[in-house]
């Protein structure tokens, strides 16, 4: 139990976001104009996002069950990802 939450927490949006931005800051510069705080900004806005929806996850987690909702939420991933391609 503890080394899947360990490992949960490992490749959560908190620790993946907060150790890569850094090297996303230059290109998203570039590639959209952006300003320093501009693209931190953004990494704001993921934040505040994933903490304010945070309760509704768990609500749902709550009423279907673990597996359900990522399961659902890998299949918005790779949706998103696949959107990217337009």
């Amino acid at each position: 139990m503890v080394a899947a939450a360990a490992i949960g927490l490992g490749c959560g949006l908190a620790s993946i976001v907060a150790a890569t931005f850094g090297v996303f800051v230059g290109p998203l510069r570039a590639e959209f104009g952006w300003s320093q705080s501009d693209t931190f900004s953004a990494l704001l806005a993921v934040t505040f996002t994933a903490a304010l929806l945070a309760p509704v996850v768990g609500g749902f987690v709550d009423r279907f069950g673990a597996r359900r909702v990522v399961l659902l939420g890998f299949l918005a991933e790779v949706a998103i990802f696949a959107s990217f391609r337009w």
